[in-house]
């Protein structure tokens, strides 16, 4: 069958607000006791991670967050991340990384408003894929700024910018 168990704990306050969450994507049993996975080495693709935002600022938001996806993809099986009795979510290879990213935006009393976003996140792990490992390392930064004319038909004009980084050496890139 298709299964997702997963935890979500919220916690939220005027100024600030917190996101844990532990996910199984996929898992290689396909039995009902799926207890005994958890206490030894498994074939289970997870998902955890961590969202804080800070709201304290006026007309401002800045948000930290960390992601580890432990992926099994060559073998997993038995969800919805397998496409057609494939895998699907890492292609005949292992992932294991960490991601950490940071981002803040806000608005401007500019005209109708003036808007801004920043976001940046840097990925770290390995990748396994038939029989080599691959370094994986990379980062990403993106920038928006945007102007709104009118709030009745909200048009807006923005520019955005994005960069990732690509391969170097021996590792991939974002």
């Amino acid at each position: 069958g298709v299964v997702h168990d997963g935890l979500r704990v919220d916690w939220k306050s005027n100024c600030w607000s917190l996101t844990l969450m532990a996910l199984k994507l996929t898992s290689e049993d396909g039995d009902i006791n799926q207890v005994p996975s958890y206490f030894t080495s498994h074939d289970d693709d997870e998902l955890y991670g961590a969202y804080f935002t800070l709201k304290s600022i006026k007309n401002m938001a800045i948000d930290l967050y960390w992601i580890y996806v432990n992926g099994h993809g060559g073998f997993a099986r038995n969800s919805g991340a397998s496409f057609f009795d494939g895998t699907f979510l890492y292609p005949l290879s292992n992932a294991y990384f960490h991601t950490f990213g940071a981002r803040i935006g806000g608005t401007f009393n500019v005209a109708c408003g003036l808007d801004y976003n920043i976001e940046g996140a840097l990925q770290s792990g390995t990748t396994h894929s038939a029989g080599f490992e691959l370094d994986t390392d990379g980062y990403a930064v993106e920038a928006e700024l945007g102007l709104t004319f009118s709030k009745s038909s909200k048009f807006r004009i923005f520019a955005r910018g994005l960069y990732a980084s690509g391969p170097e050496d021996d590792s991939v890139g974002y």
